[in-house]
């Protein structure tokens, strides 16, 4: 059980240092929060947002009524739609707007998302 919390800390700890590191060489400025490329970004990330809250919901439902209800089943859930919607800010940052090169700490953090999914999928599943 801790091995796989302790795993998830080591990939985030690592995945940080690599963001300060791109950021630093490539001169990208600090954002808190995301900003969208055009419409097509801000509307398909909350229509990936909305899918994943409905198939999350869904997916607790059907846990609970069969009272084989685990938190890890949810955690992996999260992480493949944290993943997901990575994916499309990635593409979506680099197709319309390359010079701010953001889309390079989005690449490098799509990238420490899947290390994270398989480590938590098949080295140190949380259930």
């Amino acid at each position: 059980m801790y091995q796989g919390l302790l795993f998830l800390l080591a990939v985030g700890t690592v995945a940080l240092i690599t963001h300060l590191i791109i950021r630093n060489k490539l001169n990208i400025e600090k954002e808190y929060i995301y900003v969208s490329a055009n419409k097509i970004d801000k509307y398909g990330s909350i229509a990936i947002i909305v899918v994943c809250l409905i198939g999350y919901i869904w997916y607790s439902i059907i846990q609970f009524k069969a009272y084989n209800y685990s938190s890890a089943y949810l955690t992996e859930f999260i992480l493949l739609e944290s993943l997901i919607l990575g994916i499309f800010r990635t593409y979506m940052q680099w197709k319309y707007n390359k010079e701010a090169k953001r889309y390079v700490l989005f690449i490098a953090g799509d990238i420490y998302g899947v290390i994270a999914l398989l480590g938590i999928l098949f080295v140190f599943p949380l259930t």
